[in-house]
């Protein structure tokens, strides 16, 4: 077993408080490289912080260690998953000794579903603060789970099919942008297209781009063209606006096609989605004209709203970044809405375990499963920002679906019930053609070829020709008689010199007498 991965402790490894002897450790694990919003660079200040109150708060009930465990070799969330079983199992059976309880709080990436595995068999709490996989809420297979995540993927999942559900749009284009972060160019859309294909009767199409080689989206638009009507773009506000103006070029913005972008953090590592900074006035006219075929889903203002302590934590956290990880945090970059539920993840913890402490005369620190349950549906309030748990152990997290007015702003038309992630909507959708949602497929195919509207205009054809026809054939034959009669006239006129050829003969005629016993007799010639 390679042993050279770092453990770093605070410089209060155990903090002994006067009169308690209930020892709590919490093992935190990840990668200092920013290459990920899961990075101890970001998060680690955090849980620092996050250490910091619970000592403060409850010094007196249980005393506190940390241990951070990192392999400098370790740079990406990738290299992470495919060591941290070996991290996390070498020290948890590598130590010398062993506290009353031990709880593992880490940011989460691609290892949670490795590490977690481990600490459900050795039944500790496991807390993350950044990624929660689905089988979280599975109790039964994730029974010490918790996570305090600012973003669900499975409550950006379910509003996804919920609104493709209300508009019977059962075939949809999937494009991603690989130079989005990793939130929208895996997770979701892994399990958004997943979800979507195993609907019956659904069919999805999936398209990668990346918008850092070029923005070139003509090809990406044909296939669009030709299979959906509906495409959900999962990237950056910057290269769905370029997709949308030469849309609207190909005339794909005409009420027939509808889009459907996304939003979460205004921070540099989310690409600055922009679409909260968007502005009608000095935006491309052809891009103000296309905007009204664009749905957004985004993060309700009070999920993102953060709290004026927590603000203020900006700061330090950007000093221990620079301390203690080496890294300069940009000057014009927010703090991300993962470090406040990083801090939060760690408070939590302080106050359940403060709660069992004092009034649970059966706790047993042992049993990571019974004090997992503890944290279910219960209301935190933290120094960084509130938590409000499900029944599973997850934050409900609001969800809106947001439309551009006529005046260029983001208005919200529905929000998102927490609980089973239905939509309901508070506004109407202004739709591009005025009348209605998009149909899922044309009347007459996305290619205007389906086999009815191609029969019935053969038969539109036929009709119209077995009109035409007799029409014709009476026109051919009254000018061809026109013809006779001139000619004929024609030839009487001009066969002599006497131009009364029509008065009649008396001389000619001569009288028939009566057949019938009347008086009727006439002339004969």
């Amino acid at each position: 077993m390679l042993k050279v991965f770092l453990v770093l402790a605070a410089s209060s490894v155990l903090s002994q408080a006067a009169g308690s002897p209930f020892n709590l450790e919490i093992v935190i694990l990840g990668f200092v490289p920013t290459t990920s919003y899961a990075s101890l660079a970001y998060n680690g200040p955090a849980f620092q912080t996050g250490l910091r109150q619970i000592r403060q708060d409850f010094g007196d009930v249980f005393n506190v260690s940390h241990v951070i465990l990192q392999r400098s070799s370790i740079t990406d969330c990738f290299q992470l998953s495919t060591q941290c079983d070996d991290m996390a199992g070498g020290y948890f059976y590598g130590r010398k000794t062993s506290p009353n309880m031990t709880v593992f709080v880490v940011p989460g990436c691609m290892d949670t579903l490795f590490t977690h595995r481990l600490v459900t068999d050795w039944n500790i709490p496991y807390i993350t603060s950044v990624h929660a996989d689905p089988i979280l809420r599975n109790r039964i297979l994730s029974p010490t789970w918790i996570t305090t995540t600012p973003v669900s993927v499975r409550g950006f999942v379910l509003l996804y099919l919920d609104l493709f559900r209300k508009f019977n749009w059962t075939t949809v284009f999937f494009i991603t942008d690989e130079a989005s972060v990793p939130f929208l160019g895996a997770a979701l859309i892994k399990s958004l297209f997943a979800a979507f294909q195993s609907q019956p009767g659904h069919q999805g199409t999936l398209r990668q781009t990346n918008s850092e080689r070029s923005t070139n989206f003509s090809n990406v638009l044909a296939d669009f063209r030709r299979i959906s009507r509906i495409c959900v773009y999962l990237g950056h506000a910057r290269p769905l606006k370029s997709l949308l103006v030469q849309a609207g070029e190909a005339g794909m913005t005409d009420g027939d096609y509808m889009y459907i972008g996304v939003d979460t953090f205004l921070n540099i590592k989310f690409g600055n989605f922009m679409w909260a900074d968007y502005n009608a006035t000095a935006e491309d006219p052809k891009l103000q004209q296309a905007i009204g075929s664009l749905l957004v889903i985004s993060l309700a203002e009070r999920t993102t709203l953060l709290k004026v302590e927590g603000q203020q934590l900006e700061r330090e956290w950007r000093r221990i970044a620079k301390d203690s990880f080496n890294y300069s945090i940009p000057p014009d970059e927010r703090m991300t809405p993962y470090m406040f539920a990083s801090h939060a993840a760690v408070e939590i913890l302080g106050q359940i375990l403060n709660k069992s402490l004092k009034s649970d005369p059966e706790f047993d620190p042992t049993d990571g499963a019974a004090f997992a349950r503890k944290f279910l549906r219960q209301s935190f309030r933290t120094q960084a920002i509130n938590v409000n748990l499900n029944e599973v152990g997850e934050p409900r997290i609001e969800l809106i679906l947001q439309q551009f007015n006529a005046a260029g702003k983001l208005t919200t038309v529905a929000d998102q019930f927490p609980e089973n992630g239905s939509l309901n909507f508070i506004g109407n959708i202004r739709w591009p053609n005025g009348r209605r949602a998009p149909f899922n497929r044309p009347l007459c195919g996305f290619l205007h070829d389906a086999t009815s509207c191609l029969a019935s205009a053969s038969g539109r054809s036929s009709m119209t020709l077995w009109m035409a026809v007799p029409v014709i054939i009476l026109c051919v034959t009254l000018v061809m008689l026109v013809f006779m009669l001139r000619s004929r006239v024609f030839r009487l006129l001009t066969a002599g010199s006497d131009q009364t050829w029509w008065y009649l003969d008396w001389a000619r005629l001569w009288q028939r007498t009566a057949m019938y016993d009347n008086d009727q007799f006439r002339w004969n010639c």
